[in-house]
């Protein structure tokens, strides 16, 4: 039977939220969820058969719901349940070394972009689960899960452990190994090993300092240096300044002498001529 001129609709089953809606031979939109607005698309190759099928586009987290859909005409009406399950396998994880914790190295592994919320265990290579120090289960913005979980690895236990998440949906998992030598375990009394670590960053603070105070002393001289020099330089051209007009002035001196003389010279002439 087709279903061109029938109401064809897809609900959200919990409060019949319209999905998507196809009526009088064609997509109606007016009262679609906000949510759905852009990402629904009814297909109807089949519709004259009685077929039709929904593709919703850019699926996310909160798609994972109970769908009704229904078709309507004058004179019946049919619907059915539709269960729609959203999965996402996430990133693989990442292991860190975050340092010394017990007497142990504490290790880190992350992972993100998970739905639904995954499992995440440590194992060592013979597939034996390991207890965790701490675990960490969130969701991210956009509704996907992140994993944090820690393990203390000591000198005496596994020193060679992988991480995996594993999705309960998909029954896939992602999985990371890390191995630690020996010689980066602590080892001795944890006090020994404190001050073994304290010890080197006090004396590369004291030297850090040390140098600090030379730099500023060493500024502080350089700019006392200059200072004097600039001192010394202007003295020296004042030196020479006076030098100079002594000069003028013992050469203006000589010329007045010499203007002088020749005019008594000449006076005296003068005076024998009238004679």
């Amino acid at each position: 039977m087709s279903a061109e001129n029938m109401e064809v609709g897809w609900l959200r089953s919990q409060d019949s939220a319209v999905v998507h809606l196809y009526r009088d031979g064609k997509d109606q939109y007016g009262g679609q969820m906000p949510e759905y607005q852009g990402r629904t698309e009814l297909l109807k190759d089949d519709i004259t058969d009685g077929k039709v099928s929904l593709r919703i586009r850019d699926v996310q987290p909160s798609d994972d719901e109970q769908y009704t859909c229904f078709f309507q005409s004058s004179v019946s009406y049919e619907e059915a349940l539709l269960e729609l399950q959203v999965t996402d396998l996430g990133s693989a994880p990442v292991i860190s070394v975050e340092g010394h914790q017990d007497g142990g190295i504490r290790v880190m592994c992350r992972s993100s972009g998970w739905y639904p919320q995954p499992e995440v265990r440590w194992r060592d290579l013979q597939g034996r689960l390991l207890p965790s120090a701490s675990e960490e289960i969130t969701p991210e913005a956009n509704g996907l899960f992140q994993t944090e979980i820690v393990i203390v690895l000591t000198e005496e236990s596994n020193q060679k452990v992988s991480c995996f998440v594993r999705n309960p949906r998909l029954n896939q998992e992602r999985e990371s190994v890390i191995s630690i030598a020996e010689l980066f375990f602590p080892r001795g009394n944890p006090w020994m090993v404190a001050l073994g670590v304290i010890l080197p960053l006090l004396a590369g603070l004291t030297a850090l300092a040390s140098y600090c105070f030379w730099r500023q002393r060493r500024a502080k001289e350089t700019l006392q240096s200059d200072k004097e020099s600039e001192k010394e330089t202007l003295l020296s051209e004042r030196e020479r300044e006076k030098e100079a007009l002594r000069s003028e002035m013992e050469r203006q001196k000589a010329e007045y002498e010499a203007a002088k003389g020749e005019f008594s010279d000449v006076q005296g002439l003068e005076q024998r001529k009238e004679q």
